[in-house]
């Protein structure tokens, strides 16, 4: 728990601001310039001193953002726009002339998301031309930036994401470019939740112009077997899309919009790089990186994790900690309550009672962790869970039915009721979000 934590403090939004971004005065021009130093390069925002800076966000991580950004641009600018954060992160601080919209209860898409993003487009819509605009993208951001096309409710646009996430297929977007003036000179702060930090696919990529297809997205579609599926006004939309405008993209995003810069300032990475240093400088551990993302299916994943730690088992007396990082694919069969990380640590466990050899047991502790840098995995109130080599058999003992359990996909529920919750990961919602960690320590018994 203690290497989690550091990698979540090494993402956490203040900390990021603080170490990324400085602000230059330059009273000769009264200007001020916002200079942010990301992963990908830097990027800088020129205002005039006590003018007005637009601000506008979405994600799980942007309200402590503007927070940390409010403490150091607030003496000099004045700040308007309005933000759209998760149901439940709002805190106590209050902005004169920001609005903080709650919405995405459970972690999708809801109606109070469609009403936010109605009223940041009218906000958008009435900033002056010229006037800077500084945008916050974070994971989370698509269930809370969101507008289905005219003809489309937002139930049958969410039945359409789910079918599509079941098959482990991404979703993007691309549209807010054309809601802003070609005047506006934009930075986006961008934090990573997606492998590959393609920055077109952090929140779906509002504001990344995206020359997607009708017919690149129908043979997505088709490939997965889906135009069944499909609800029939997400059907008839496409027919149309197809039939007129079969060589257009779907964001047609204003081309003369060039004065936008975006600046990636944390990723994965960066939280496994602050395990690493934890581990390694603190705790003592010999460190193993996994550079392969975990982005397959929770039993494909449990798989490889097991060959992981049969072949790192080490020698000597010196422990050592496995470090990964990702996003692993539950395939929902049942109808219980859970998420991925929960599920994967269920699969552990039992690949640990199941495959791992007796003298492996007796002569090594293993301790397997997977969570979710948000805080939350799935719809539930936890971020993960902590299996070892005695839990599979200890649920039993204790008259539980983890086969069943893992079955339903009803993770969560086992691991609440497992020694009353003791190894459930559960630091509340954080406030980043940077993917899953996954941790291994693995040390000889005394």
């Amino acid at each position: 728990r203690e290497i989690f934590t550091h990698g979540l403090d090494a993402v956490r939004p203040d900390n990021l601001i603080r170490t990324c971004t400085t602000l230059e005065n330059v009273p000769a021009q009264d200007q001020v310039i916002l200079d942010c130093k990301g992963i990908n390069g830097s990027g800088k925002l020129i205002f005039s001193r006590n003018g007005t800076l637009w601000v506008f966000g979405f994600g799980k991580a942007v309200l402590p953002m503007l927070n940390a950004l409010h403490t150091i641009l607030s003496p000099f600018v004045h700040l308007k726009g309005q933000l759209n954060v998760p149901f439940g992160s709002q805190s106590d601080v209050h902005y004169e002339h920001i609005t903080i919209f709650s919405a995405a209860k459970h972690n999708l898409p809801d109606d109070n998301s469609v009403k936010g993003t109605n009223e940041m487009l009218k906000k958008i819509h009435h900033v002056p031309p010229g006037e800077p605009i500084l945008f916050l993208v974070t994971g989370g951001g698509s269930a809370l930036f969101v507008q289905p096309a005219t003809g489309i409710t937002l139930s049958e646009y969410l039945t359409t994401v789910k079918l599509l996430s079941r098959k482990g297929a991404s979703i993007q977007g691309g549209k807010l470019l054309q809601h802003i003036s070609k005047d506006s000179s934009i930075l986006v702060l961008l934090i990573s939740d997606v492998i590959g930090d393609d920055i077109s696919v952090i929140a779906c990529g509002p504001t990344v112009p995206d020359d997607t297809t009708y017919h690149q997205c129908w043979d997505i579609i088709t490939r997965y077997q889906l135009n069944e599926s499909l609800p029939a006004s997400i059907h008839k939309h496409f027919q149309l899309g197809l039939t007129n405008e079969a060589t257009k993209s779907l964001s047609q995003p204003d081309s003369s919009l060039t004065n936008i810069q975006h600046v990636l300032m944390a990723t994965n990475s960066t939280a496994l790089d602050a395990c690493e240093r934890y581990g390694m400088e603190f705790q003592r551990f010999k460190i193993h990186r996994i550079s392969t993302p975990v982005c397959n299916s929770v039993d494909i994943e449990s798989s490889a994790i097991m060959n992981w730690i049969t072949s790192l088992l080490p020698k000597d007396r010196e422990p050592i900690c496995i470090l990964a990082g990702g996003e692993p694919v539950v395939e929902v069969r049942g109808t219980g309550s859970g998420g991925r990380n929960q599920e994967l640590a269920l699969w552990i466990a039992k690949m640990l009672h199941e495959k791992l050899d007796e003298s492996i047991k007796r002569e090594y502790e293993i301790i397997f962790l997977s969570g979710g840098t948000d805080g939350q995995d799935g719809p539930t109130d936890a971020a993960g869970a902590i299996a070892d080599t005695n839990t599979w058999q200890m649920a039993e003992q204790c008259g539980m039915n983890p086969a069943f359990l893992l079955e339903n996909n009803d993770s969560n529920s086992f691991w609440k009721v497992f020694d009353s919750g003791k190894y459930l990961l559960a630091p509340g919602l954080t406030g980043t979000n940077v993917m899953d960690v996954q941790i291994i320590l693995i040390r000889k018994r005394t």
